[in-house]
């Protein structure tokens, strides 16, 4: 594996016969503030809205094909992994790949030729800010105690059950109620959306009564609690820590 090698949508950049140069700069995260202008004020009003601009993580790139002929094809290749990704749009370094990155946007300058047979380019990540921990993108049981040690994480909650007839499932976390009325054998609620799905994906955001921002994991201690169900279910989520 190549010293700066990384991953994405599922595929190693080697995989390709793409080598990175260098390592790609981190950028640091910067806050969305909005500021106002008060005529009777020195200075400016600041707003802290709470959340981060994307940052851009830039790899430049070279390849080299085995025969001066085939470097059209090779170009076809790496375009099309980098605009169709097969797996998650998650870019990993591979020199940390206990985090990825959230990629948004995927950008190439042109590929240039150098020689017959080498050629280079660079392609740009548009990324949301937070590294999010591999280990925390998984669906696992949920617990009734979470000790966040990261930024404030918006999980995925699955609800699961052989009778969705007439059943109705309550999740609180920190005193904040959500209660779905089921429908399906599976029942999504993505908390960072603010949506509620089937198992295929439906919305049924009408079929939620309470607040989805208050299902939030905050840093350090949490209480979890799941209940309400005429008849059995269990609760999974994928809790998608996450830190700057």
């Amino acid at each position: 594996m190549d010293k700066f090698d990384f991953t994405f949508g599922g595929r190693n950049a080697s995989e390709l016969g793409v080598k990175a140069t260098q390592r790609p700069n981190m950028p640091a995260a910067v806050k969305k503030i909005e500021e106002t202008n008060v005529a009777a004020m020195d200075g400016s009003y600041y707003l802290d809205q709470g959340t981060y601009e994307d940052i851009q993580v830039a790899y430049s790139c070279n390849f080299l094909v085995p025969d001066g002929t085939e470097w059209d094809e090779r170009v076809r290749e790496i375009k099309e992994w980098l605009f169709h990704p097969t797996g998650a749009s998650q870019l990993i370094k591979n020199d940390d790949p206990e985090y990825y990155l959230r990629v948004r946007k995927v950008e190439t300058s042109e590929f240039t030729r150098i020689y017959r047979r080498l050629a280079q380019f660079t392609v740009t990540f548009t990324c949301a800010a937070y590294q999010y921990l591999v280990r925390g993108s998984t669906r696992v049981p949920c617990p009734e105690a979470v000790n966040n040690q990261f930024e404030t994480a918006y999980p995925i909650f699955y609800i699961t059950t052989k009778y969705p007839t007439g059943n109705t499932a309550t999740i609180t976390v920190n005193g904040n109620a959500v209660t779905v009325q089921i429908t399906t054998p599976t029942t999504i609620i993505d908390v960072e959306r603010r949506m509620v799905y089937t198992g295929d994906y439906k919305i049924i955001n009408g079929n939620a009564t309470g607040d989805l921002d208050g299902l939030v994991l905050v840093k350090g201690a949490n209480t979890i609690k799941f209940g309400g169900t005429k008849n059995p279910a269990t609760l999974e989520y994928v809790p998608n820590w996450r830190r700057l």
